[in-house]
């Protein structure tokens, strides 16, 4: 496997930042051509891009930038096996009055039938709470 020697961002022509990582030049050429602004310098040779966006960082490379600097920090993970991240559950409502029900977010996916079905990302204690007041909205029309 080869390692990581390049390392930056690039943004594409939607104005999306993108951190990227190269193991030679010619993937940085090839971004070029792709039409994306690139902005990528040479680093010490590191195998993860977690480990290239420390890097970065370390080099304090745009670091009068602080967006730059948030978005590298994004994307320097923990890389710590042990951490615990919390869990997330993945309801899928089949109508929008739970949606006005909880205030919830919602991002439109597409069920088996062609029928557009939100979906919501929650934590299990937001589930039970969204459930019960679910239910308890609709226990008075049974």
């Amino acid at each position: 496997m080869k390692s990581i020697q390049y390392a930056g961002y690039s943004i594409l022509k939607d104005g999306t930042w993108k951190f990227r990582t190269a193991t030679d030049q010619k993937r940085v050429f090839q971004l070029e051509s792709f039409g994306e602004a690139v902005y990528m310098i040479g680093i010490k040779p590191v195998e993860t891009k977690s480990q290239a966006a420390k890097e970065l960082l370390a080099m304090s490379y745009m670091a009068k930038d602080q967006a730059c600097v948030d978005f590298f920090v994004q994307h320097a993970k923990d890389e710590n096996p042990f951490k615990r991240s919390a869990r997330v559950v993945k309801i899928t409502v089949p109508n929008m009055a739970m949606v006005e029900l909880t205030g919830a977010q919602v991002k439109v996916g597409r069920g088996a039938l062609g029928r557009v079905y939100p979906e919501i990302k929650m934590t299990p204690r937001q589930a039970d709470e969204h459930r019960e007041a679910f239910n308890a909205k609709n226990k008075d029309l049974v």
